[in-house]
């Protein structure tokens, strides 16, 4: 996935949890559903994947938050290591298009419909608002995003 994906980004002063749980709701409802058929009112579920040393436990307390709040079926996938090509050494951030990268590389035939939303413990920019000297998130329109804590 490269730059030529339409991306969306956030910066806002949120705790991670609200964060997380307002992304989450984002991409579900913008998310086209997998199947044409599918009935536009039954949510997509979200699968959690810890990057890098983001701790699996606060995972899946995010998982079971969202679920719990937002009524969606919630998941955690394995972590997932981040790769020396997604730091910009220059500004030691990640790269959040890169993220997104990663996360969609977890994307197989049994994890195709959910949403999958990467979670970090690193700072991290976006490349396509060059200016702004951090991104809290990212998301794709395809059902894809990453939120830094």
């Amino acid at each position: 996935m490269g730059d030529s994906r339409k991306i969306t980004s956030f910066k806002r002063p949120l705790t991670s949890i609200v964060a997380v749980a307002t992304v989450a709701l984002g991409v579900v409802v913008s998310a086209p559903a997998p199947d044409a058929r599918a009935t536009p009112s039954v949510a997509r579920p979200v699968f959690f994947v810890p990057l890098g040393e983001f701790p699996r436990t606060e995972a899946a307390a995010l998982a079971s938050f969202v679920n719990r709040e937002l009524g969606v079926r919630t998941g955690v996938l394995s972590g997932s290591p981040i790769p020396k090509t997604a730091l910009n050494r220059q500004r030691k951030q990640l790269v959040a298009e890169d993220l997104i990268d990663v996360v969609a590389a977890r994307r197989t035939t049994a994890t195709n419909g959910p949403v999958l939303i990467g979670l970090t413990v690193e700072d991290m920019h976006t490349r396509a608002i060059p200016n702004w000297r951090f991104s809290f998130s990212i998301r794709h329109p395809s059902g894809l995003a990453v939120v830094s804590s």
